[in-house]
């Protein structure tokens, strides 16, 4: 069950610190800029063109994220199960103008520069819930899915709470506390919205057990080992679309599968280090990579008409090559909803 192959990696606290602080911000990195949509994917209408997906949207939809970066990805290895989604939000149409509400962190530089002063990473995260224009909530976040509010929403109310808080500037919760209501992370701010809309759902789970994990948890100062998922957060069959600056719909399956399949791997026998490089280029480690180049060029020559099913398969088979064999009786069930959202709805 191990990532087999993949030496272990000395933990350096500083090159933690920095990939911590990105995986709690729930921010990508990537410069506001405005670029061109490589894929546009929707349930409801198979040809909607690149330039007509925003008329799709209205108030109280709801977004999630996904992003292949490392740092993102340690954030879904916390869930106990798989899921690629790791940030959301809530839309606002006004007029012409589509907004998202979201509670997002920042890197303060400063304390980065002054070493914290003996403090944990997650003290140097700042930000706050904010109202966020969709074009640059979309470069942010290069990939998002879009849902419909659950039927017992009421988007007014939904709005309302957003914007109260958006307003407000509530700070961002860096260190994960869902019982403090004070503080806000993405998928707490959005749960709570959802309940005083009226919504009765149970979005609180039970992080997987890591040592390795945990103990970065803990020197982050989070209190608890529980997270409000972003994937509770929608009913799938709900799904209405998908959007990305990054991939096409097939290699977008596939970036879901490589995540299942290190998911997979990522047991409680296994370190950070494995996956992680902490040499300074905040990147998976270089056998991680090789295998994302392969896995990726499985499909190179195929463009539509590649199942869940098959995606998986072939994926696991790079994995095995490069990483080494896992014996299947470790793995856990997968739902094809979770490679490709055409399945949610079957």
């Amino acid at each position: 069950m191990l990532l087999t192959r993949i030496k272990f990696s000395a933990m350096k606290c500083v090159i933690v610190f920095q990939v911590f602080l990105v995986a709690a911000s729930g921010m990508s990195g990537a410069v506001f800029a405005s670029e061109s949509i490589r894929s546009v994917t929707f349930s409801t209408q198979n040809n909607v063109a690149h330039q007509q997906w925003k008329s799709k949207l209205q108030t109280g939809q709801i977004l999630l994220t996904e992003s292949p970066k490392p740092t993102n990805f340690l954030i879904l290895a916390t869930y106990p199960e798989f899921s690629p989604f790791f940030h959301v939000g809530i839309v606002e149409v006004e007029g012409n103008n589509i907004f998202v509400y979201e509670a997002n962190g920042e890197i303060n530089k400063l304390s980065v520069m002054a070493g914290l002063g003996g403090g944990a990473p997650s003290d140097a995260i700042t930000g706050h819930v904010k109202r966020t224009p969709l074009d640059v909530f979309l470069s942010e976040s290069r990939t998002i899915s879009i849902f419909s509010p659950p039927s017992s929403a009421d988007v007014q109310t939904l709005i309302n709470f957003s914007d109260y808080h958006a307003k407000s500037k509530t700070p961002f919760d860096a260190y994960f506390n869902s019982i403090d209501s004070t503080r806000l992370y993405c998928s707490e701010f959005v749960s709570l919205a959802l309940t005083r809309a009226g919504v009765k759902g149970s979005y609180l789970v039970n992080m997987r057990h890591n040592p390795s994990l945990q103990k970065i948890l803990t020197w982050m100062k989070v209190p608890g080992r529980s997270i409000v998922a972003v994937y509770k957060l929608v009913s799938f069959k709900n799904w209405l679309g998908t959007v990305s600056l990054d991939y096409s719909d097939l290699e977008l399956q596939v970036d879901r599968a490589i995540k299942l399949e290190l998911y997979q791997r990522f047991s409680a026998n296994q370190k950070v280090g494995n996956l992680v490089n902490f040499g300074g280029d905040d990147d998976f480690v270089k056998e991680i990579k090789q295998f994302k180049q392969i896995a990726f060029a499985l499909f190179e020559k195929q463009k539509t008409g590649v199942s869940a099913d098959e995606i998986v398969k072939k994926v696991r088979g790079a994995a095995d090559n490069i990483l080494g064999t896992m014996d299947s009786k470790y793995r856990v069930p997968y739902s094809r909803c979770s490679i490709n959202l055409k399945n949610c709805s079957r």
